[in-house]
């Protein structure tokens, strides 16, 4: 996609001479040029079928995380063990999981945890890197040799194996990602739990 914007942008500069001329970036000139280089980029991205539609699912995903309260057709942690695995149909969209859950509902309730979780990860993994890329080019020698190594052997590691290691060390929730400290269902708390189901036995 860049090369098209790249390309475009140096057609509408030929056929334009007037704009395109060897004025400075803050003469009048350079200020329009710079003008008409920004509604060009927009042009291409608007005309961008990629971009359309990572727009699209974007905006789906933030109306179902602001939104979805509102229109949630269930809740996503009620049971209906008559309805298990049910397919796709008017009373479910997207059908029932193993335990009858509704699967539209439980992803709505997750888009919330999704535009948390995502950013967040992207936003750690990149300071991280960046403080670590600056320490290794500051001080160079010993201490880029070993951090390098260490941080190559993680990125070695099959990342799905780590994913699950972590989940099953820390639990299956995000609290260290949920600054808001909102209340979360335990399995005890369930109505079927298996300690309820321990405890009427």
């Amino acid at each position: 996609m860049n090369s098209e914007l790249n390309s475009g942008l140096k057609r509408d500069q030929a056929s334009e001479p007037g704009v395109a001329g060897s004025a400075g970036p803050d003469s009048p000139a350079g200020r329009v040029r710079r003008r008409h280089v920004r509604r060009q980029r927009v042009r291409m991205l608007l005309r961008s079928k990629t971009f359309l539609v990572g727009a699209a699912v974007l905006l789906m995903w933030a109306g179902c995380a602001i939104f979805g309260d509102l229109f949630r057709p269930y809740n996503p942690l009620a049971q209906d063990l008559l309805a298990t695995n049910a397919p796709p149909s008017g009373k479910h969209p997207l059908g029932t999981d193993s335990l009858g859950r509704d699967i539209l509902s439980r992803v709505i309730a997750g888009s919330r945890e999704i535009l948390i979780v995502a950013p967040s990860a992207a936003v750690i993994g990149v300071g991280f890197g960046t403080v670590l890329g600056l320490v290794q080019g500051y001080y160079r020698g010993l201490v880029d040799i070993i951090s390098g190594r260490i941080v190559e052997a993680f990125l070695a590691l099959p990342l799905v194996i780590v994913a699950f290691v972590f989940i099953v060390a820390v639990g299956p929730s995000v609290p260290t990602l949920d600054p808001g400290g909102r209340p979360r269902v335990r399995p005890d708390q369930l109505p079927y739990g298996p300690q309820r189901r321990h405890r009427g036995a």
